[in-house]
């Protein structure tokens, strides 16, 4: 979904700036605990909830 507040990185890469403007609601449980979080999403090498 769109990120109702975007904005700019600059220390991840030394290309340039990168423009956080999208997000996404994970889901996870762990035994009988269950939540949900709101994440925001950049392009990266790897991949990992942070």
């Amino acid at each position: 979904m769109p990120h109702s507040y975007p904005y700019h990185l600059q220390w991840l890469n030394k290309d340039g700036d990168i423009i956080v403007s999208q997000q996404v609601k994970v889901k996870f449980s762990i035994r009988k605990y269950e939540d949900q979080i709101l994440c925001d999403i950049i392009l990266m090498e790897a991949c990992h909830i942070l």
